[in-house]
């Protein structure tokens, strides 16, 4: 069965256990918390997934060619400004 679910991603690295194929929707801030929304299958085998919140000007840590972008969130009123990407293996 294929449903929409929720995740909480942490600032830095989140490692995450999804069912395969997940598909990603959007992240966004829900509630002072971020929040990952992915297209699942609950019946499918997990594989492990990461995403990580890079601030605006602080350094990307990872190469350009194994991020995939998801959205970029505000906290704190404004005062920061993360954008999410998945890491691809």
């Amino acid at each position: 069965m294929r449903t929409i679910w929720k995740y909480v991603l942490n600032l830095g690295a989140t490692d995450l256990s999804l069912p395969k194929g997940a598909k990603i929707l959007t992240a966004d801030v829900q509630y002072d918390a971020i929040a990952l929304w992915a297209i699942v299958d609950l019946e499918a085998e997990r594989e492990p997934r990461r995403f990580v919140i890079f601030g605006t000007g602080h350094p990307v840590t990872v190469l350009d060619e194994r991020l995939i972008y998801v959205n970029t969130i505000q906290l704190q009123g404004g005062q920061f400004i993360g954008h999410i990407f998945e890491v691809i293996s």
